[in-house]
């Protein structure tokens, strides 16, 4: 058999593996199925140009609060601003998606979104206006059984729960400040109350990410929830993620960018009225603990040998595009453009030389990521907010998607410049 006719049968088989697992993920409609299927089994950029006329993923990021410090994570030492979007922008962006059903719905970016304080009305809001398939993902820190009720009712698609460890010892040393005993129980009572209901959804995921600290935990991690999980539910083993060459892994398996002083920490996992109470010696918030950090991080696949809640091998991941980390050198550090969404007239910014053989990332025909204050992303890995395409103050989705900053990144990519732009140029997490 010839390599290519090899290969063909290979990418036709991932591309049917694909659809499957988004299927599972609630996408019904056969024309996203297809969308999916061929962006993530083909190499070729020019196809993928005639099938991105929406995003596959939209994400709206409700806060960039946290209240972990987990030690892979880099929203603890963000340096772009904090705050939370508003209910009015969160709204305008789900009317904009209202009608399709032909991409996945992340109601989070990188934040903890129950922290919201309008959390449970912006959800409902996304439901009612029947935006379907919808996916959680959190540390489940604070799904008290209030909020369990709530995400029942609607009948949300998925939740993804990111633990990282079956010993509080362990559970402690990555989720720093969490506490793996009220997580396991809220887990639990959400899969006992979705069972008492005669409920499919959601559908859970669980979740523990492979590094040093969690290691030794991985085995009794995916035995201890087989057993607790439903036949919808799954349990994955992701790789470390880097956060586009933010957070690089150490020897701990710690990410090497952290805050330097007590008041560093408190200000980057917490709003600053919670951080003055914890300051004063109090509790930062009466009605819950020091609680929940979670990032946007549905393109953690799960690495080969993940088991699902039937206890079937399946590697393929949330999205099923089998993001790998590509090992690159990391860029020099350079000032971060900004590309607006209109005609500028500001200097180009100053861009690391040189150019690179590996393909064009998915990301850029896959994914558009709103920050709470409007701002748009071209990147799901971009915690700081480097890769702006645009802001949806200023322009609708599909403006921004269909726009000059995207079309010139994706060209970028797709005639090899790609490390031209600096984030790329560092970045592990090629799709």
């Amino acid at each position: 058999m010839s390599n290519k006719l090899t290969q063909a049968l290979a990418g036709l088989k991932r591309g049917f593996q694909i659809a499957k697992d988004i299927r599972g993920h609630g996408v019904r409609d056969p024309i996203a199925l297809f969308r999916f299927a061929v962006m993530g089994a083909t190499p070729w950029p020019w196809l993928w140009d005639r099938l991105a006329n929406w995003p596959l993923e939209v994400a709206l990021e409700t806060t960039d609060y946290c209240n972990l410090r987990c030690v892979m994570c880099p929203v603890t030492t963000l340096e772009r601003p904090r705050g939370m979007m508003t209910k009015e922008l969160f709204t305008e962006m789900v009317d904009q998606c209202a009608g399709r059903g032909d991409f996945l719905f992340f109601p989070q970016g990188f934040g903890e979104s129950m922290l919201h304080p309008e959390w449970a009305e912006m959800l409902e809001y996304a439901k009612n206006k029947g935006i379907q398939p919808i996916t959680l993902i959190t540390n489940g820190i604070l799904l008290n059984d209030e909020r369990v009720q709530h995400i029942l009712d609607l009948k949300i698609d998925s939740m993804c729960f990111s633990v990282d460890g079956v010993s509080q010892e362990t559970y402690k040393e990555v989720r720093v400040r969490g506490d793996l005993d009220r997580v396991v129980s809220n887990v639990k009572n959400l899969i006992h109350q979705r069972k008492e209901r005669g409920q499919q959804e959601p559908a859970v995921l669980m979740r523990i990410i492979q590094m040093p600290k969690t290691q030794h935990e991985v085995d009794s991690f995916l035995e201890q929830w087989r057993k607790n999980l439903g036949p919808q539910d799954g349990v994955a083993v992701n790789p470390y993620t880097s956060w586009a060459g933010l957070m690089d892994e150490d020897e701990n398996g710690e990410g090497e960018k952290a805050p330097t002083t007590a008041t560093a920490m408190a200000a980057a996992t917490v709003p600053a009225a919670m951080a003055a109470r914890r300051a004063s010696g109090a509790n930062p918030d009466p009605q819950k603990t020091e609680q929940g950090c979670e990032t946007h991080d549905h393109h953690d696949h799960p690495i080969p040998g993940s088991v699902n809640g039937n206890g079937n091998g399946n590697g393929n991941g949330t999205n099923g595009n089998g993001q790998s980390a590509t090992s690159v050198a990391t860029a020099p550090a350079v000032a971060k453009p900004e590309v607006a969404a209109a005609p500028s007239t500001e200097e180009e910014p100053s861009y690391v030389p040189g150019s690179g053989d590996r393909g064009a990332c998915r990301m850029l025909w896959k994914n558009f990521t709103v920050l709470y204050d409007g701002k748009v992303t071209a990147c799901c890995m971009d915690a700081e907010g480097e890769l702006i395409i645009g802001n949806v103050h200023k322009n609708s989705i599909k403006e921004i998607w269909q726009g000059a900053p995207i079309k010139k990144l994706r060209d970028m990519h797709k005639t090899g410049d790609w490390m031209k732009i600096p984030i790329c140029a560092r970045c592990k997490e090629w799709i």
